[in-house]
């Protein structure tokens, strides 16, 4: 079998993960190439720019890859993606112009949206203000379409491989492949970064995420203690939020609530929209979005009389912070005057306000794990990783979700996340030719990231601040 690995990233983790993945499968006796789509581009609109492998502090890694791979038989391009910047007449006027352009059936568009909305940390942006990106972006996807074209073309795979779908390189190949009937894997971390997990669609399936914890919870069930255990952990997530939780709440007061009055509500908590694959979508008899699920829910809290919270997702730590920018992706949802909208960086204590409503209505977001594992009232509307469909109360289309708010169907407990923290003690396969060593991916002992000597790097900065205060004498000179 002929098999194409693609390299999305230049960081350390998606050598890691890509170069695991080469030798497995040149080990069951396949044909394979490794091809890195990462770009030589500009540092500030790469997706990981802490995890980009400096030229400054590192000797060329793709050579030590390079030789690598060919003493283990195995061909690639080991070269960065490099590529000029000419200016795109792309004629977008708004976001929705931008998610809507497709290009050869693909959605480009979408996928260059994905990027920088996760890039951001938010998605309230006007397309006035990622013109810049959206051009670099779009130079950068014509450069690797190149790319995948033409190996493609010469090299015939039967399987595409690649890691984390989000990614512009891992989506746009996954597209091309789909569209020419090439069968595809999608991997990445298990439960630690020293595991593998498998996905046949996308890591966003949570179809199959769903598949993998059933049958993980009754091929390998757990004992009494394991469970006495488990139940343990849920009561402690209950007490110590994750840490992705944390960066969220930094700035929330500790006990301040809405609810003085001691009234009744029904909380509809907003989901991140960015943090999702860009050309995959499972919404089959479900709401196409959280906009779509959150309208009805207010069509039917006012048929009810109920009173209803909208609660926008917090800002993450570090994110600067303008109220008007991040409504922009509710701006199209005409919502009605007498709910109570909680903006992101409202001072209002989450966890006070999910013990105190009537009902905690999610689309796919950890709040709802953090109302179920309280025994919190629980309604998610959305689709989710950790979703137990068989237990957990949920509705995907409007019937669904009158029914549950009428006849109240959408009590909960602790128990029903038993089969999901079970699953994630120990999911995923053990690395077996790429070990991790501080953050540097090693092969049979030969390292992927070399450091530079410190003299290099401090010739090299000085280099750098020469040339920059020559450019700034030059534009003095010229004004």
């Amino acid at each position: 079998m002929r098999i194409l690995v693609v390299n999305p990233l230049n960081t350390w983790w998606s050598y890691q993960l890509t170069l695991e993945l080469a030798i497995k499968y040149k080990k069951q006796n396949n044909e394979i190439f490794w091809l890195n789509a990462a770009s030589q581009g500009k540092v500030k609109y790469e997706l990981n720019r802490s995890d980009y492998i400096s030229p400054l502090y590192y000797r060329k890694p793709l050579k030590n890859i390079e030789k690598i791979m060919k003493s283990q038989g195995i061909e690639g391009f080991f070269e960065l993606v490099k590529f000029c910047t000419k200016k795109f007449e792309h004629g977008f006027t708004s976001i929705s112009d931008l998610k809507s352009f497709n290009f050869d059936g693909i959605p480009l568009g979408q996928i260059i949206y994905s990027t920088i909305a996760y890039k951001k940390g938010h998605t309230g942006f006007k397309v006035e203000s990622i013109l810049k990106a959206i051009n670099y972006h779009m130079n950068y996807i014509m450069e690797i379409d190149n790319l995948f074209n033409l190996k493609i073309e010469n090299f015939m795979p039967d399987l595409i491989i690649t890691i984390q779908d989000r990614l512009i390189a891992s989506s746009l190949v996954l597209a091309k492949a789909r569209r020419k009937n090439i069968k595809t894997k999608v991997y990445y971390w298990g439960n630690s970064v020293n595991k593998l997990d498998e996905f046949s669609n996308s890591l966003y399936d949570f179809s199959e995420w769903r598949e993998k914890v059933k049958n993980n919870y009754q091929q390998n069930p757990p004992s009494l203690s394991e469970i006495k255990n488990i139940i343990e952990k849920i009561l402690h997530f209950t007490e110590t939020p994750s840490h992705d939780s944390r960066s969220f709440i930094k700035g929330q007061i500790q006990g301040s609530s809405i609810n003085e009055k001691k009234e009744s509500y029904v909380v509809f908590f907003a989901s991140s929209e960015h943090e999702h694959s860009p050309i995959y979508h499972n919404i089959a008899n479900k709401f196409k979005s959280q906009y779509n699920a959150f309208e009805s829910l207010q069509a039917i809290c006012q048929k009810l009389n109920l009173k209803l919270v909208l609660k926008y997702h917090p800002v993450r730590k570090g994110i600067k912070y303008k109220k008007a920018k991040f409504l922009n992706d509710w701006e199209k949802v005409k919502i009605d005057s007498n709910v109570i909208q909680i903006f992101p960086d409202s001072k209002i204590d989450t966890y006070k306000l999910i013990t105190e409503s009537l009902v905690n209505v999610t689309w796919n977001s950890t709040v709802g794990l953090e109302s179920i594992a309280r025994g919190k009232n629980t309604l998610i509307v959305g689709d989710s990783a950790w979703l137990d469909i068989e237990t957990m109360p949920f509705a995907w289309d409007e019937n669904q979700l009158e029914k549950s708010l009428s006849f109240k169907l959408f009590k909960t407990s602790p128990e029903m996340l038993i089969s999901w923290f079970w699953y994630l003690e120990s999911y995923g396969e053990n690395f077996n030719y790429v070990e991790l060593k501080y953050f540097n991916p090693h092969i049979s002992e030969d390292k992927i990231l070399k450091p530079r000597r410190p003299l290099f790097v401090l010739y090299y900065l000085i280099i750098y601040y020469k040339n920059v205060r020559s450019s700034f004498r030059k534009r003095k000179v010229n004004q």
